[in-house]
């Protein structure tokens, strides 16, 4: 079905009718997708069901064997600028001495219209994203000397510096201690009311409070608003039984067992 030029231009992400294949084998199939501009969207599917090809392909960095990407109404190629992505692990050598800083400067290469140092509105930029995820306090530690958690904050950092309009994060949770999610709960609420967000996440009990809508990938794409979420959908998907869990304060029966995900 065709769209008005209204909707398009109201469109993050509009993925038509797309296959995509390896070396011959079908990866994703006919795929048809769209993020409305300020949305929130989980991804969710097996590993191997076609989360990290789908984001590859919303990045710009592989091409759909048929159909079409446009993201922020252009193609992925020329509006990577515009997009910030978070991986779920840092690349980084640990006996590397860069700070926090140095990796949310990361965020700031092509960004600017010649090559050379950082300039004064980069690292303003940078300090800027450290206060954001609450890590201007540690712009000047060694990145390899903090947690799991602070990573995450640092390379969502990085992500922000760039000032993008689409914020793709693969599997925020992913290095996390259940102390901590709150906080981070929040963070991602924050950033969320600025800029369209798009997660890669197993633990659906702690985005299914934050998102509009769930992607479920495995092999094609089905979407679901959040109040479809049950664990019959999740075991089709997954092939076995997902325990469903919220991660909040009042979730814990009188045994003290966590209370399974309810709407």
């Amino acid at each position: 079905m065709s769209q008005s030029p209204s909707q398009s231009e109201n469109l993050a992400v509009d993925i038509r009718d797309l296959w995509f294949s390896y070396n011959g084998m079908p990866v994703l199939q006919n795929v048809n997708l769209s993020i409305l501009t300020g949305q929130k969207v989980c991804m969710v599917g097996p590993n191997g069901g076609g989360k990290t090809t789908l984001v590859k392909l919303i990045l710009g960095l592989l091409h759909p064997t048929r159909g079409q990407v446009q993201v922020l109404g252009g193609h992925p190629t020329v509006e990577r600028k515009r997009i910030g992505y978070a991986p779920q692990h840092a690349a980084f050598d640990p006996k590397f001495p860069v700070s926090v800083t140095d990796v949310v400067l990361m965020g700031r290469i092509g960004q600017a219209s010649v090559l050379g140092p950082y300039r004064r509105g980069d690292r303003l930029a940078a300090g800027k994203a450290l206060e954001a995820v609450g890590m201007a306090d540690l712009a000047r530690r060694a990145f390899s000397d903090l947690s799991g958690g602070q990573k995450q904050r640092v390379l969502i950092a990085r992500a922000l510096a760039s000032g993008p309009e689409l914020l793709l994060l693969d599997e925020p949770t992913a290095n996390l201690d259940i102390g901590v999610e709150a906080d981070f709960h929040q963070l991602l609420e924050q950033l969320s009311e600025k800029l369209t967000l798009v997660m890669v996440s197993h633990d659906v009990g702690f985005v299914s409070q934050l998102v509009d809508k769930v992607v479920c990938v495995h092999g094609s794409v089905a979407v679901h608003p959040t109040a479809e979420l049950t664990g019959e959908l999740m075991r089709d998907l997954y092939g076995h039984d997902v325990m469903l869990v919220r991660h909040d304060h009042n979730c814990q029966d009188h045994s003290g067992d966590p209370e399974p995900y309810r709407e």
